[in-house]
């Protein structure tokens, strides 16, 4: 499969995050992009292609001094390449039936090694160059069905990343920092529809503190149901939380079976 995408984008005093830098935001942003993305799933592993041609204007803090603001054209070419393989797969169920009350999908348990490359290179309007390559490898564990009222979904994920940069960027909210990380990812049903969540990196950089050894950890709890998931997130860093509602099956085609469900 593959998808073309030309897009025109425009921002004001849109935030982004950069790792233990927090959140920087960046004035204003406006410019066009084109996207194309291909994947391919097999019964050994699944393969994500992506890549992207961006230019557009930012206004946006400085590197070296985040009270100054700058202006200045913005080139970036971006490649990705993404690998799941399925070390350990069981045989899936064909499809949900009314047991399945608290997900809209058959999850896929199994045992995966996430292989992942990522080029990035930037080039600015006042001649700056920022050329970074990330690599990041690891495993993810995910048991149980989320069918039973306890315990019944364990999602686990440990990826190493590492980014090797040459040259800067002008900017601070694209700057390559954090080159040595390890992203960490819990989720388990507690009790019935209820679930906890956990994300967040541990940065190995020798020249970081304890205090910023811990990036963005966010804990995540949880009300799922099929037709909809309703969560509650606090970022223990930016000391910020929120309110997240998604509602599934928009695709759905056909009546189904009705149920009952608590």
């Amino acid at each position: 499969r593959e998808f073309q995408e030309l897009t025109f984008f425009g921002s004001y005093q849109d935030k982004t995050s950069n790792g233990s830098l927090g959140d920087i935001t960046v004035n204003s942003a406006y410019g066009l992009r084109y996207d194309i993305d291909s994947s391919r799933n097999t019964e050994k592993y699944t393969n994500k292609n992506l890549a992207s041609l961006s230019y557009g204007r930012y206004t946006a803090p400085e590197r070296n001094n985040i009270n100054t603001l700058l202006s200045s054209n913005r080139l970036n070419l971006s490649l990705k390449q993404i690998n799941e393989y399925k070390l350990w797969n069981p045989k899936l169920e064909k499809a949900i039936d009314n047991e399945y009350k608290y997900r809209p999908y058959v999850i896929s348990q199994g045992l995966y090694w996430l292989v992942e490359g990522n080029l990035d290179l930037f080039r600015y309007g006042n001649g700056d160059k920022q050329d970074s390559l990330l690599i990041k490898t690891g495993p993810k564990l995910i048991l149980g069905r989320f069918k039973d009222d306890f315990l019944d979904y364990t999602e686990v994920s440990l990826y190493p990343r590492f980014k090797f940069n040459r040259g800067n960027s002008p900017f601070s909210f694209d700057q390559v920092i954090d080159n040595k990380v390890v992203e960490l990812n819990l989720k388990q049903q507690l009790y019935k529809a209820l679930a906890l969540k956990f994300t967040g990196e541990i940065n190995l950089d020798d020249n970081v503190t304890n205090d910023d050894k811990l990036i963005n950890p966010i804990i995540d709890i949880s009300l799922n149901r099929r037709a909809y998931e309703i969560s509650l997130y606090y970022n223990l860093d930016s000391e910020v939380g929120g309110l997240n509602f998604n509602i599934f099956s928009f695709n759905f085609d056909g009546l189904g079976k009705r149920f009952w469900c608590i």
